[in-house]
């Protein structure tokens, strides 16, 4: 819980820090949604890539080679079960 709170704070703080150093005039509102919206597209990416990129290294496995011989050998066994 801790760590999502401060975690929290730091991302608030980082938005102010940005506020106060970039050129952006206006309210707070629109810069902090805009914020928002680069955020959830930058997470939005790297969720995709990391599932692009366990799906790749899952399906490299040696454990799917395991998997295979075994059903393998437990499908001949049943088929050749007199």
């Amino acid at each position: 819980m801790y760590l999502a709170d401060s975690v929290g704070y730091l991302g608030f703080a980082a938005i102010m820090v940005a506020k106060t150093f970039l050129p952006a005039e206006g309210e707070f509102l629109p810069f902090f949604r805009t914020a928002t919206m680069w955020t959830v597209v930058f997470s939005l990416l790297a969720l995709a890539f990391s599932a692009l990129y366990f799906r790749k290294v899952l399906s490299d496995s040696p454990m799917d080679t395991a998997d295979d011989q075994l059903r393998q050998t437990a499908d001949s066994i049943l088929v050749h079960d007199d």
